[in-house]
């Protein structure tokens, strides 16, 4: 997962130190990686207490980094704010086009959103595969 120094940050300053404790651990994971949410391991492996992961994995809930999807599956967002990035110098990624390449090899125009909306927490490392158009 390609994640910036700034959207640590702001993690470290939203989220007690068990939430945050929680955060590196889901963090450290590759996009799509697919794992039992055990607040044992988290406990064991960060020094903190089954009660204190359990507690940080329920403000993550709270916060909006983590989305319970069914009873076993949950989604882990880097950033909670899913708004659109901006460029360094201060153009929303969401009016910029870039090029990409469908299935069939062929180019597609998208903007940033449409990435977003289609390939969620990997839109940023997907956005920065395309050809500015």
């Amino acid at each position: 997962m390609v994640t910036y120094v700034d959207t640590i940050e702001k993690a470290a300053q939203e989220l007690k130190n068990s939430a945050f404790k929680v955060y590196i651990s889901l963090l450290s994971n590759q996009n799509s990686y697919y794992f039992g949410l055990s607040p044992q391991a988290i406990a064991n492996h960060y020094g903190i207490s089954i009660d204190a992961a359990r507690d940080g994995i329920k403000q993550l809930m709270e916060k909006g980094y983590l989305e319970q999807e069914n009873e076993n599956d949950y989604i882990f967002y880097d950033r909670i704010d899913k708004k659109p990035l901006k460029l360094a110098e201060g153009i929303e990624i969401e009016k910029e086009i870039r090029i990409f390449h469908d299935e069939n090899g062929e180019e597609v125009e998208c903007s940033y959103n449409d990435i977003l909306e289609a390939y969620g927490i990997r839109a940023q490392e997907i956005w920065e595969q395309g050809v500015k158009k």
